[in-house]
């Protein structure tokens, strides 16, 4: 419970209790910008406390910020993967990044999935030694930048349309700095008590 000392957003966006104890989510009276430069400056504990958290904040971002950020595509939307559909009309507009996940919906046993290279994508050709998705739910997280191809290899779906070529961006999040000596975060005092 705060006491009258306690500034009335104490850490309203996390609050970390002991610092190994489960972070608590909570939301509710929102200061101002101005209102908590000013109170930050004229207490230097807190100022030291609020960048510790800014630190402990901006890791647990760094960390969890690709997969909050990523999207997974359905290819093909609503129709799925399938045949007689334009998949680079589909793809046309969207922004592919690293760790984006492209979902191929199809009817088990009908279709496949093979990741081909550029000229097996131009000739339809299913690469020798290379097991398909045939789940009709496969799912691949696009992991790496570059251009990407996949195709049906089921008789001569591929020739009729059923292929994806998409070119994916680096990662949108920022990539987590090492920390310097001078802005790690100390350890906590082994008198301090939690409030």
């Amino acid at each position: 419970m705060p006491d009258s000392t306690t500034p009335p957003y104490k850490w309203q966006a996390f609050q970390f209790i002991c610092t190994i104890k489960p972070i608590k989510l909570i939301i509710s009276n929102q200061p101002t910008f101005k209102t908590l430069v000013t109170s930050i400056l004229a207490n230097p504990k807190l100022a030291m406390a609020s960048t510790q958290h800014f630190v402990i904040l901006a890791i647990i971002l760094a960390i969890f910020a690709p997969s909050i950020l990523a999207t997974d595509y359905i290819v093909g939307d609503g129709k799925g993967w399938t045949i007689n559909f334009d998949y680079q009309a589909w793809a046309q507009g969207k922004m592919f990044y690293v760790g984006d996940i492209l979902v191929f919906n199809y009817p088990q046993g009908v279709h496949n999935v093979y990741k081909v290279n550029g000229t097996g994508f131009q000739e339809c050709a299913v690469p020798a030694g290379v097991m398909p998705l045939t789940s009709g739910n496969d799912v691949i997280n696009l992991a790496t930048p570059g251009r990407k191809w996949y195709i049906c290899g089921v008789a001569r779906h591929c020739s009729v349309g059923q292929k994806l070529f998409i070119t994916v961006m680096p990662s949108m999040a920022p990539s987590p700095s090492p920390l310097s000596a001078s802005s790690a975060v100390p350890s906590p005092s082994p008198t301090a008590r939690c409030s």
